[in-house]
């Protein structure tokens, strides 16, 4: 009896100490996870405290994405840098974000972007963006027709921010930096945005689609193809006006220049821009000869004189197409130039 006894008790020790075995480090995770929902909890608050958006995407470092990092909750700072980590945002909010944001102060705004090439749709952060292609052939209107769905839960996203006066902004040029347009879709239904276009000419065209939804800016990519030979001359839509454009002596990838336009009509008199172009006094579009850098800035200094300037960054050494838009009379005018980065 008493064999049996103790081995019933050594029996019941036994389980126990193995339950503990199996739930010391699954105690010790939830420890650690409730610990850090807390910190998140905390770090969220004081972000949006300070005027920030807390949001879920990779962390930067000076704007860029840092390599082979995960998505985590944190901190957007400026539209520029996504802070994961709470004790660099105070030390960045300690040094008065002057110090920490001198070298973005004038980066381009960044956005989150993805190359679909000849594929029907890509994923770009939290959303799945799809192009309905249609039969393309030169001189033929057709449907350019885009969707944007969530990707958990597949629910198309009924409402995009209206920026620069329009809901998203398509841009297409073909492969070899000619045939530039500048248009713009409408709500068809919700998720689904779409607006008539002609092809003029036959080639391959990339499409770049930008669009913002809770204040970040998306932009994505697509090629397609028209067939045929057909060639036609590029549009001249300046009527007469000149755009005097004065580079700086030396483009040197990653440094900020000033580039800066002037307008004059045929007789050499200073045409003023008095009417602003999508909410603002010019768009600026710089697009490389690879068709990888894509760049859409804008002058908001509405001046109304005939000066045109941007300040601006190019990222990648190489030869660059810019087209500068910018409003006169009720009609959009477009001067384009090319510029070779070292």
């Amino acid at each position: 009896m008493k064999i049996k006894y103790l081995l019933s008790i050594l029996l019941v020790f036994s389980l126990v100490a193995f339950g503990c075995a199996q739930k010391t480090p699954e105690s010790i995770e939830n420890i650690k996870m409730e610990k850090n929902v807390n910190e998140d909890l905390e770090f969220k608050q004081m972000c949006q405290s300070a005027g920030y958006e807390w949001m879920l995407m990779k962390p930067t470092q000076d704007g860029k994405f840092i390599k082979d990092a995960e998505e985590c909750m944190g901190c957007m700072l400026e539209g520029i840098e996504h802070v994961c980590d709470k004790e660099k945002f105070n030390e960045m909010m300690e040094a008065g974000m002057e110090n920490s944001m001198s070298d973005m102060s004038s980066m381009q705004h960044m956005a989150m972007t993805a190359h679909a090439g000849t594929r029907n749709s890509v994923d770009v952060h939290m959303y799945k963006v799809g192009f309905i292609r249609p039969d393309v052939q030169p001189g033929k209107e057709v449907l350019l027709k885009f969707t944007i769905n969530d990707i958990q839960s597949k629910k198309p996203i009924p409402d995009l921010e209206i920026v620069h006066d329009k809901i998203m902004h398509v841009v297409l040029v073909r492969n070899d930096l000619k045939h530039f347009d500048h248009i713009h879709p409408k709500i068809l239904e919700s998720g689904v945005f779409t607006v008539p276009y002609k092809f003029s000419s036959s080639g391959t065209y990339r499409i770049w689609i930008d669009f913002t939804i809770d204040g970040m800016q998306h932009i994505v990519d697509f090629d397609i193809n028209v067939p045929g030979n057909s060639e036609t001359g590029e549009k001249d839509s300046l009527n007469g006006l000149k755009v005097n454009f004065s580079p700086p002596k030396e483009i040197v990838a990653g440094k900020e220049i000033d580039l800066k336009f002037e307008i004059f009509d045929s007789n050499n008199k200073p045409i003023p821009i008095t009417e602003k172009f999508l909410a603002a006094n010019a768009h600026l579009i710089a697009i490389d000869e690879a068709l990888q850098e894509f760049n859409h800035n804008h002058d908001e200094n509405f001046n109304k004189d005939n000066i045109i300037s941007f300040k601006y960054k190019f990222l990648k050494a190489g030869k660059y197409k810019i087209w500068v838009q910018f409003s006169t009379e009720g009609k959009t005018k477009t001067a384009s130039f090319q510029v070779v980065v070292k």
